[in-house]
């Protein structure tokens, strides 16, 4: 039997995630180029970046924001605090040292992005693409993630504590210390292995069908007529 003795934490917590206050002194904000940037700054309201390709965050922290783009834009953010904010529609390419505290992040696209040292919580994450993205050291605090898209994606040091799954597809993702046991609600769609993974005993009852899709299993369906 696959029991395991934990060493806790099983899913190292992320290292010294953003700022809860920007330095504020010297600024930087400049948006009116392909190649933008916010350094060392404090945002609110709609934060327009339409005229960027590219974004780049640093030592920054927005405060009930809309962040507002082009489909194809770019968002490289380090050492940042994300506050009550909507991040729906945009894409990260990157994300380090942060964290996203009440936040609405809709339809966001991390897909191929790599998310180091990152704290969720609180937030609601819905239809957000995370495809063949890179996370390490990443927590899920009380969070709903709803009809996610993990495929291929790489997860190692990740947590969700007191969070709900729902309709989520991890199909071919990896998982190294990837801690399950903290998920209220645990609904996989698509996950042909869960090696590296941790869960509890309940959870593993209520993936049932799943495993036996994955080993080949047949199950009889019997009519209730």
């Amino acid at each position: 039997m696959p029991w395991t003795e934990v060493t806790e934490p099983y899913a190292q917590p992320p290292r010294a995630v953003g700022p809860l206050t920007a330095p504020g002194d010297a600024p930087m904000i400049d948006l009116e180029d392909r190649w933008g940037a916010i350094y060392e700054a404090t945002m609110e309201g709609n934060v327009d970046l339409r005229a960027c390709d590219t974004v780049e965050f640093r030592g920054s922290v927005f405060r009930g924001a809309t962040l507002v783009g082009r489909p194809d834009i770019e968002i490289d953010a380090t050492n940042c605090s994300f506050i009550d904010c909507d991040l729906s529609a945009i894409r990260f390419a990157k994300l380090t040292n942060s964290v996203a505290t009440g936040c609405k992040v809709s339809g966001t696209d991390f897909g191929s992005g790599v998310l180091r040292d990152v704290l969720f919580e609180r937030s609601i994450l819905r239809m957000s693409v995370w495809r063949m993205a890179e996370l390490d050291r990443v927590a899920f605090n009380e969070c709903t993630l709803e009809e996610v898209d993990f495929y291929e994606a790489q997860l190692r040091q990740v947590s969700f504590v007191g969070s709900d799954i729902r309709a989520a597809d991890f199909d071919k993702a990896r998982f190294e210390h990837v801690d399950l046991r903290g998920v209220g609600e645990l609904d996989v769609r698509s996950c042909r292995d869960f090696r590296g993974a941790l869960m509890s005993a309940d959870q593993v009852t209520a993936l049932a069908f799943l495993f036996a899709e994955a080993a080949g299993v047949s199950i009889e369906r019997r009519s209730t007529d």
